[in-house]
């Protein structure tokens, strides 16, 4: 099956005039049950005999498509469960890792009954430290939610939740967990009405710029709730990927704390703030002083 897909392609995408410099495969899924299919397939059990499988399929496509000067790119799914993140993991090492590799459903989702589900911590974490270990491929990274920019609504542990709080919040987990030496990490954010239609570039992507990580992120337990925090060049990011509300956090030094309401509102002009109060599924901007 690998040379017929590898042959398709070609024929199909590879040997036109119109060629792109790349293709997108979808369900290379790290496990069996997200391959989208009713029933257990008989060659692939269980997901440890489907993983090893399709790393195998992805790395012979991989080596295909180079063949054809065309780059691949897979969509892989579940970094945020421990066999997913194994396979990205091994994958990544192997001899031909693909050009990008994707998690569609990154730190928070639309997927379920509520307006935004967000992933418990440990999940949540798997996927940054997922995302900062790979070496040899882009890893494209997916949020979104069922609301539109300016609504809100319930988030799956029946809080309120908003569509800048969870634009906020995905884009702090990725800032956490991107890898600042290999700059190989990309994001996108989707709202509904444009999931999977089309590419939306808020504000926040170009106003808001921390230069270079000055190392990993940090874990601070603030009366029984992780805090995860990451110093930047001008500033610092903070998340709190628990649905619990801490009151009260003491910075590392004096800083200015940018929000969606004040985008554009000139740093010099934002207040001073020496602490802050961060509620569970949220994320802060702080710029040094």
């Amino acid at each position: 099956y690998q040379s017929y897909w590898v042959t398709a392609v070609k024929a199909d995408i590879a040997n036109q005039p119109w060629v792109a410099d790349g293709v997108f495969a979808d369900l290379c899924t790290t496990r069996q049950s997200d391959a989208g299919e009713s029933g257990v397939p008989v060659k692939y059990p269980t997901d440890t005999a489907w993983s090893a499988a399709m790393n195998s399929f992805a790395q012979a496509i991989t080596a295909g498509m180079h063949g054809v000067g065309q780059k691949l790119w897979c969509n892989r799914t579940t970094s945020s469960t421990a066999q997913g993140s194994a396979a990205w993991l091994a994958l990544d090492a192997s001899a031909n890792p693909p050009d990008a590799v994707m998690d569609e459903g990154a730190f928070a989702v639309s997927w379920g009954n509520a307006a935004t589900q967000f992933f418990p911590e440990a999940t949540w974490k798997l996927q940054l430290d997922t995302m900062a270990a790979i070496q040899h491929s882009k890893v494209t990274l997916l949020s979104h939610t069922k609301l539109a920019p300016g609504q809100s609504g319930t988030d799956h542990c029946g809080k309120p939740v908003t569509f800048w709080q969870t634009l906020w919040y995905s884009m702090g987990s990725f800032l956490l967990g991107k890898n600042d030496v290999l700059n190989n990490d990309y994001f996108m954010f989707q709202g509904s009405g444009n999931r999977y239609n089309q590419i939306v570039r808020y504000d926040e992507y170009d106003m808001i710029d921390l230069g270079k990580a000055l190392g990993p992120y940090q874990i601070s337990n603030i009366g029984g709730t992780n805090i995860y925090w990451r110093e930047f060049e001008y500033g610092y990011v903070a998340v709190n990927p628990t649905p619990n509300d801490v009151s009260t956090i003491t910075l590392p030094q004096p800083c200015r704390q940018r929000t969606h309401e004040n985008l554009y509102t000139p740093a010099s002009e934002l207040p001073v703030v020496t602490t802050i109060s961060l509620s569970g599924h949220h994320a802060a901007i702080l710029l040094k002083q």
